[in-house]
């Protein structure tokens, strides 16, 4: 009798390159649903940002009977983070220290009320003054608040146009007509009911950014 070979039978070579294949396949499918579950998280985190801006506005407006002009001092519905930061946190933008009652930058805050502390991942502090940041990484947000008190957003409340943001990754973001309807003149019931808005261009792209690509804080 002769004993048979104890050795593990070989791959061949067709059989490797299937298995690389199956494997390239399988790769290809995962990581673009990895890349759409990050995306969308990130999405969700900026949205509970935006919620909790809207909120220390509202409770600003609660105590001094108007919204802090957080973008004052920069492009008109542009947030401005010195402006921010100062009225909603009564901190400098700068040095981080409580700024003085005359303070341009606390908005009206004269009581130095603290509506709110910005997480470490919203702001930036390596840059002077300090940056607000999203989930994305960026710097850019728009911001339009009810300041006619009539519980709608329309021109009266940004007179100029929702303006463009910029994306950290490139590409710019416009609210369209069809997202933000502005004006409102013969249909007040399709406006957005709401007292602040903010958005960014969410995960961004190259030239105009997708309204499904950027974050809306009423969508």
């Amino acid at each position: 009798m002769i004993p048979r070979s104890s050795s593990p039978k070989a791959f061949t070579l067709i059989e490797l390159l299937t298995v690389i294949a199956i494997i390239g396949i399988l790769m290809a499918i995962i990581f673009p649903m990895v890349g759409a579950v990050r995306v969308a998280a990130n999405k969700a985190k900026v949205k509970v940002m935006f919620s909790q801006w809207a909120t220390a506005m509202g409770q600003f407006k609660q105590e001094y009977g108007y919204f802090p002009q957080v973008d004052s001092g920069g492009t008109a519905n542009k947030v401005n983070p010195a402006a921010f930061i100062g009225a909603l946190t009564t901190r400098s933008a700068t040095t981080g220290t409580v700024l003085p009652t005359t303070d341009t930058n606390l908005c009206g805050n004269v009581r130095l009320n603290v509506y709110f502390t910005i997480a470490d991942t919203e702001i930036d502090k390596t840059t002077t003054p300090y940056q607000l940041v999203d989930a994305f990484g960026n710097r850019d947000f728009g911001v339009i608040y009810d300041k006619d008190g009539d519980g709608l957003i329309t021109t009266t409340d940004c007179p100029s146009g929702a303006p463009a943001v910029t994306a950290v990754g490139g590409g710019t973001f416009t609210p369209s007509p069809t997202v933000l309807p502005l004006p409102v003149v013969t249909s007040p019931s399709t406006a957005i009911r709401a007292n602040v808005l903010f958005y960014s261009a969410g995960v961004g792209g190259s030239g105009t950014v997708k309204s499904s690509d950027a974050v809306m804080s009423w969508q």
